[in-house]
């Protein structure tokens, strides 16, 4: 069989032109890898039954999966798919005309290859995936998931079905992946997150749990899609107390974030928690704090702040713009104004609304505040005695 993408198997002279599919439900598509066979024998034997016409259509199969494959493949992923019902592809290369009619049911609104995973039953399709498996060109074959070929009337035209996507049918999808083979998972990151997205828009305007933002959020911008959500209104304390603190400790040098936005997350959970260690209520330290940050002049006001000099020189030096002239600063602040603590970098995060006078530039020599060191081994021996 030829490998290459949209080369005939066969050149026996058939008429091919260039065609365009049309995707229906772009958002619903997953990818089985064909090491996993779907269908385990021919479909008329299945049924004891005469061949239906498709079996006995003289096609290339290996181009019909190209055109799928490379349509579905081009299809625009993330919230704003879901609003899509349908998406055109060229293809760049041609098809028979019986090619195409098979291509395009593929992909189609009406006879879609529909598989249900979570009970491995394929609901539509059966001919077109057992003739096409063995001339597929690639590791994966589309094939709608069945759970989500309602969204679109839940979102709709049949509100009603909100409720069954919200209480069964998607956590039901979200359960099966949590234990799905590594391979499937694999090639499927795209349609997992698109389950969460899912979920997102059809259980509006409630919160989002945080078992569905975990599945939501990329690992790298968890700080980012929890600011939207806030600002959306999706996302309650509970949530924000839940998943803040690892999102700021892992978010990326290159998050590009208000700070009066992040803040506010911050002050939401002091709210409910007062002063906290990793999110986690602890007793709030009294008096002054001598803190440092590494930062430029631009953001010598910001959140975060360490009170070992060090550190904060380290993140002047290394973890900024190449093209960046950052310094170090000094603040001494009220311990009212300390919202949270990460032992592992010595961090407080700071409100210094209306306090931004009170930050200093600081020598590279300087110095721990002794008072504040001790108070900061004070909490870390709190830690310790809860561990």
């Amino acid at each position: 069989m030829n490998r290459i993408l949209g080369w005939p198997a066969v050149d026996d002279g058939t008429a091919r032109e260039a065609r365009t599919l049309t995707v229906h439900r772009p958002w619903a598509w997953c990818w089985w890898p064909v090491s996993r066979t779907l269908v385990l024998e021919h479909p008329d034997v299945t049924d004891d039954r005469t061949p239906r016409t498709i079996s006995g259509l003289r096609v290339d199969w290996g181009l019909i999966t190209d055109a799928v494959r490379y349509a579905v493949g081009a299809c625009p992923a993330g919230p704003d798919a879901l609003h899509m019902e349908a998406f055109q592809v060229e293809l760049p290369f041609g098809l028979s005309e019986e090619e195409y009619d098979i291509a395009q049911s593929w992909v189609s609104d009406a006879t879609p290859v529909v598989y249900r995973y979570e009970d491995d039953v394929v609901e539509d399709g059966r001919h077109r995936l057992w003739l096409g498996w063995d001339h597929v060109r690639g590791e994966a074959v589309p094939v709608l998931a069945s759970n989500l070929l309602y969204l679109r009337d839940a979102l709709t035209v049949m509100p009603e079905l909100a409720s069954s996507f919200v209480e069964f049918t998607l956590p039901g999808a979200a359960a099966w992946w949590a234990t799905a083979p590594a391979d499937l998972c694999d090639c499927n990151a795209q349609h997992r997150r698109m389950l969460a997205f899912a979920y997102v828009e059809v259980s509006a305007p409630e919160p989002i749990p945080t078992v569905w933002f975990d599945r939501l959020a990329s690992w790298d911008r968890r700080l980012e899609t929890l600011v939207d959500l806030r600002h959306a209104g999706r996302a309650d304390t509970a949530l924000i107390r839940d998943v803040l603190p690892q999102a700021w400790r892992y978010r990326q040098d290159d998050t590009c974030l208000d700070r009066s936005a992040a803040l506010e997350l911050f002050r939401a959970v002091h709210a409910t928690s007062g002063f906290s260690m990793w999110g986690e209520a602890f007793p709030r330290l009294r008096g002054s704090l001598t803190l440092f940050r590494g930062a430029t002049v631009e953001n010598r006001h910001g959140l975060s702040w360490s009170s070992d000099p060090t550190t904060a020189q380290y993140f002047a030096d290394q973890r900024q713009h190449p093209r960046a002239a950052a310094e170090l600063w000094r603040v001494r602040v009220p311990s009212t104004r300390c919202l949270m603590f990460f032992p592992d970098e010595d961090e407080f995060i700071v409100d210094l609304d209306s306090l931004e006078h009170l930050v200093r530039k600081a020598p590279r020599a300087a110095r721990a505040s002794l008072s504040t060191r001790a108070k900061v081994t004070w909490l870390k021996y709190l830690e310790d005695r809860r561990i």
